[in-house]
């Protein structure tokens, strides 16, 4: 996970994973060779193609969110808890069409100590369950 300017993008493997799942949003940031960049405008992608490759598209993890919400019906969701040990904790949680949905018998498997980390994990989790099912 990268954070430029206070915006959290998302690690390099969840981008892949966006790919697959089919994200085609623009973007600010690409990665490529899993090194993090800002993206060349359009139009100087189409006039120097040579210097404009890159591996993947780098969205922020709320336009990744976004787009599990908008595009796949997937919420994820992130809320505080806390933890005896440690105070305030972060889990997450997934809802597809106002269900809950079980994973590994359980809404969430781990506590974070950022809301960006559960924000990530719940991101992947989600993307995997929709590549498993082949969506």
């Amino acid at each position: 996970m990268e954070t430029m300017n206070h915006e959290y993008y998302v690690s390099s493997e969840i981008a892949k994973l966006l790919e697959k799942a089919g994200f085609d949003w623009k973007c600010r940031k690409c990665y490529n060779k899993g090194v993090l960049f800002d993206m060349e405008p359009d139009e100087i992608r189409t006039q120097t193609p040579q210097h404009s490759s890159y591996d993947v598209l780098a969205p922020t993890l709320e336009v990744a969110q976004r787009w599990l919400r908008e595009v796949k019906d997937i919420d994820v969701y992130i809320f505080p808890t806390t933890n005896n040990k440690r105070g305030c904790v972060y889990e997450w949680g997934i809802k597809t069409f106002g269900r809950a949905l079980w994973v590994e018998g359980q809404p969430y498997t781990n506590q974070y100590e950022t809301y960006e980390e559960a924000q990530e994990a719940g991101i992947k989790k989600a993307l995997e369950l929709i590549l498993k099912k082949g969506e």
